[in-house]
């Protein structure tokens, strides 16, 4: 693995913001120390048993360990980044476009309210197939990255190319795969040439939102994602030489400065070109 958050120091995210829109948080997980928030909660009504019908709290799980991955003490990258949980996600996963849209445009306003949008990062840990009904979504993930909010995306884990999956294949978001710990692109990672960077997506210890220490062993590219996000988060805390860049060309130039190139292997595809071969560094010396 080429990736080593706990080497991670100063400044590690201080004065960044990460948007965490997914299933929420349990922002009183240790792992975050008094530094994620409650942002804006537009996930459908439970319909689980014994499940309240509106909840705040992260019952699914699947949002805390992203959160913890980009932002947490123990296994995230920006250890010093505050954390804002946008829910569109209930307990049992369901969501609709109009929520998941929802999320991202109440992301983009509060950053854009505290005038914090080139100090921000968002993480998109979800997607699917692009039936031709997610024009809307694409749109509303295309703003984003215009209105300056650097936006990380998970390319999904159906081992098809990108260009067939959403928001995966809006071209301005940074498009993460997911690899093993030996290098190799992982088995059910999307791929193509819409996938920009590639991180670790296979056995990752990441927070569990069990309890406040619990931890779990989580799988794919939702989790490569957010350490993307993290190491982003690391470069804006530095100041304006990282945040003057669009988001477009910090993607960039991530791959560029802290990206180990050609050490990836990948599956064969057909003819199908798989992406970059560019694996996330995340510049510690680990």
């Amino acid at each position: 693995m080429e990736t080593n958050p706990s080497r991670i120091t100063r400044p590690a995210g201080l004065y960044t913001t990460i948007y965490v829109v997914d299933t929420g948080i349990h922002i009183n997980h240790a792992d975050f120390g008094g530094r994620a928030y409650k942002g804006a909660n537009y996930a459908p009504d439970n319909v689980l048993a014994g499940h309240p019908p509106r909840s705040d709290e992260d019952y699914n799980g699947h949002g805390t360990s992203v959160a913890g991955l980009a932002a947490g003490f123990r296994y995230g990258a920006a250890k010093r980044a505050l954390v804002v949980d946008v829910r569109i996600f209930n307990d049992n996963g369901s969501t609709s476009y109009a929520d998941e849209i929802a999320g991202i445009d109440w992301a983009v306003n509060d950053a854009s309210r505290r005038n914090t949008i080139r100090s921000s990062v968002m993480n998109l840990s979800f997607g699917g197939f692009d039936v031709g009904t997610a024009d809307a979504l694409s749109s509303a993930v295309r703003s984003a990255v215009n209105s300056g909010l650097f936006t990380t995306v998970a390319s999904g884990n159906d081992r098809i190319n990108a260009a067939y999956f959403t928001p995966a294949n809006v071209a301005e978001a940074c498009t993460i795969g997911g690899t093993d710990a030996n290098d190799n692109e992982y088995y059910y990672s999307n791929y193509g040439n819409l996938v920009d960077l590639w991180a670790p997506g296979s056995n990752i210890t990441a927070p569990a939102a069990t309890s406040d220490f619990a931890v779990k062993q989580v799988y794919g590219t939702s989790f490569a994602a957010p350490l993307v996000a993290g190491v982003a988060a690391i470069f804006k805390s530095y100041g304006t030489e990282y945040t003057n860049y669009s988001p477009q060309e910090f993607c960039t130039y991530l791959g560029q400065t802290i990206g180990t190139k050609g050490v990836l292997t990948f599956q064969s595809y057909g003819g199908d070109f798989p992406g970059p071969n560019i694996l996330l560094y995340d510049g510690s010396g680990a």
